[in-house]
């Protein structure tokens, strides 16, 4: 028995030593904690540089969007570089097990590396083709695919440092209240970086559904191809941001460690499009009948988070994601549900679809719930694929996955039932 024993401590300390080789892992949070924030900043900058578009305010490319904007690409810049050439090494000692730690990086830089060709392509573009109101322009196009790049780079990173730590507090008892301080901080780098890859993810849908910058960009004659684009278009955007919206919710629920998950990215996404959108637009055009239109409409969108609220009452992570990973009816029933029942509620919740169907859009709004249910119902498809491919492979290294307990994994990936089959 004590042999056993040894034998069991010698394995716990050879996984941490694994695991807690890395020199100044403090440093590493920090670098994505920047990471992180450059992602959230530039996007935002990205945001309120389009409400600047529309409103017709930009004359030069040096406006105060584009400073927000791009110094957000140069802290996601900076942290992805400085992280690289600081732990380059780490390869070295376990490829499988820590090759994750630094591919968060790897996927900024690339988004990061677009970013800083756009900036000089749409200096270039706006100097010569004016200060056009589009989207859809060959010098927007890698700006917004960095967007998304620094996002989804952030991310990842991010929650399988959550993995790690989670790990790691797993295996040393004696620093649980250091490690619990930290993971207490992953938690809200988490939150953060899932409200900058939901704006990422709704810029996406916008860019290719921007048939005015398709026409324009393109030379297809603008009213023409306008009459031809303009509802089939709207349809794409609409179940495109139900299905993100039900997809991030979904997802805020089953990955964050704490109540009131979804609610909290939800209010962070709310009072952000206030800010950057609706307000702004309602403090420029104050005074008009289209800026009392913005402010009256405020309230109204603030509502839209008491759906969220009740979703985070009601939903239990086990019903979303357990049941033998998602294999059984009944869990695969209950999801496609509940994805469906957000798929409105992600379409409201973003400010410009908002602003469109309750502000802007002079037809009756019932017609526009068939394609935010039918993204919804993509939204439960796509999370059953995500959760038995995708996430599995890019989330989790063999040997965290293996020792990882069921109820501290992103995935249902190890129950004990299953363990016992």
């Amino acid at each position: 028995m004590s042999v056993e024993r040894r034998h069991h401590n010698d394995d716990k300390e050879e996984d941490y030593n694994k695991l807690s080789f890395l020199k100044h892992p403090k440093f590493l949070l920090t670098l994505y904690a920047a990471g992180i924030a450059g992602a959230l900043i530039q996007i935002l900058g990205g945001q309120w540089d389009l409400s600047w578009h529309v409103l017709g305010l930009v004359e030069t490319f040096f406006t105060l969007p584009h400073i927000v904007l791009y110094s957000g690409v140069v802290f996601s810049l900076l942290s992805s570089l400085i992280a690289l050439a600081y732990y380059r090494r780490i390869l070295l000692y376990n490829r499988e097990r820590n090759r994750f730690l630094l591919h968060g990086f790897i996927i900024a830089l690339a988004g990061s590396g677009l970013q800083l060709f756009a900036g000089q392509f749409d200096y270039w573009w706006h100097d010569n083709f004016g200060f056009d109101p589009f989207l859809f322009t060959p010098s927007h196009m890698p700006l917004i695919i960095g967007f998304f790049l620094n996002g989804i780079g952030m991310w990842i990173g991010i929650t399988y440092l959550i993995r790690n730590e989670k790990k790691m507090s797993n295996l040393v008892h004696g620093e649980s209240s250091s490690l619990s301080k930290r993971f207490k901080l992953l938690q809200i780098l988490a939150v953060l970086s899932l409200v900058a890859l939901w704006y990422d993810l709704s810029t996406l849908v916008y860019l290719f559904t921007d048939y005015e910058g398709i026409a324009y960009t393109f030379q297809l004659g603008t009213e023409t191809f306008a009459e031809q684009a303009d509802t089939m278009a709207f349809i794409i955007s609409t179940a495109g941001t139900a299905a993100i919206g039900s997809i991030m919710l979904i997802g805020a629920k089953s990955t964050l460690k704490f109540r009131g998950a979804a609610t909290v990215i939800a209010a962070l996404l709310i009072g952000t499009s206030i800010a950057f959108n609706i307000g702004f637009k309602a403090i420029v055009l104050n005074g008009s009948q289209e800026g009392i239109a913005f402010a009256y409409f405020i309230p109204l969108y603030m509502s839209f988070l008491a759906p969220v609220v009740l979703f985070d009452i009601l939903a239990g992570k086990k019903r979303l994601l357990t049941a033998k990973k998602l294999k059984t009816t009944t869990a695969i029933g209950w999801l496609i549900l509940t994805a469906v029942l957000l798929g409105p509620v992600g379409t409201f919740l973003d400010s410009w679809h908002s602003v469109a169907l309750w502000v802007e859009n002079s037809q009756v709004l019932l017609p526009w719930l068939l394609p935010m249910l039918a993204g919804g119902f993509a939204a439960g498809l796509i999370w059953i694929g995500f959760n038995k491919t995708l996430l599995n492979k890019l989330m989790t290294a063999r040997g965290i996955q293996e020792g990882a307990d069921s109820g501290n994994s992103i995935l249902p990936a190890q129950t004990k039932g299953s363990e016992k089959e």
